[in-house]
C-alpha cells in the first residue's frame, strides 16, 4: 500500500495492533494484528483486517479489502492522519468538493 499516516496499539505488549491510512479515494484503513511482539512484530506474521462501516453508525473490521476501499471511498476517502490514544482510534480524511 501507500501508507499515509500510521498508529499503534501497544496495551497488550505481547500483541500489538497497527493502523495503518492511505492518502487516496479508496485508501482503505487496515488493523494488522501481530503475532509477536516488540520492534519485531511486523516480520513474524500476523492478521490485516479494514473497516467497514455499517448502517446506523456501526462498523465492523472486515478481512475483505474490496469491501474495505468501498466504505473508505464512500465514509472517508484520502485518509490523512491517525492517532491511538486511550483505547480510542482517531483518523481524519479529507473530501473531495
Amino acid at each position: 500500500g501507500n501508507y499515509e499516516s500510521v498508529a499503534v496499539d501497544n496495551s497488550n505488549v505481547l500483541n500489538p495492533v497497527f493502523f495503518t491510512t492511505e492518502d487516496n479515494s479508496k485508501g482503505e484503513l487496515r488493523r494488522f494484528v501481530a503475532d509477536g511482539n516488540g520492534w519485531d512484530s511486523l516480520h513474524e506474521g500476523g492478521v490485516t483486517t479494514y473497516l467497514e462501516f455499517l448502517d446506523g453508525n456501526n462498523f465492523q473490521w472486515t478481512s475483505s479489502l474490496s469491501a474495505g476501499e468501498k466504505s473508505a471511498s464512500k465514509h472517508y476517502p484520502n485518509s490523512e492522519g491517525i492517532a491511538y490514544h486511550n483505547s480510542t482510534l482517531y483518523f481524519v480524511s479529507k473530501t473531495i468538493k
